[in-house]
């Protein structure tokens, strides 16, 4: 589905600004760049999102749930066992704010879709 597309998409465009920061030499895992990186996460979540017909709030909830499945996914395979290594990957707040943004977005929209 769309959704699904878009979830792929969201991971894709995470992961290409990481490497490119990356190859910049950036200071990633300081916690204001954090801030700034989850800033522009949740700018491009609610850009995507809005393009979707989130016809109910549960539509909205499964997206969410969707899309953070499709992202730790493509975490575990590419990032934790490919790349990284390393599961802790997982435990940075970075990360959890990332998929809580990847949750809560289409939900919202939705909610707002659905209660204006």
């Amino acid at each position: 589905t769309r959704a699904g597309f878009y979830g792929v998409a969201l991971w894709i465009i995470a992961f290409l600004v990481i490497a490119l920061l990356s190859v910049l030499r950036l200071p990633l895992r300081s916690p204001i760049f954090s801030i700034v990186l989850l800033l522009v996460a949740a700018f491009v979540t609610w850009t995507i999102g809005a393009r979707l017909p989130l016809v109910s709030v549960s539509r909205g909830l499964g997206v969410g749930v969707m899309w953070i499945g499709v992202n730790v996914l493509l975490d575990a395979v590419i990032i934790s066992y490919g790349i990284n290594r390393d599961l802790t990957f997982f435990l940075s707040w970075a990360v959890l704010g990332r998929y809580l943004l990847l949750l809560l977005v289409p939900f919202l929209l939705a909610s707002r879709r659905h209660t204006a």
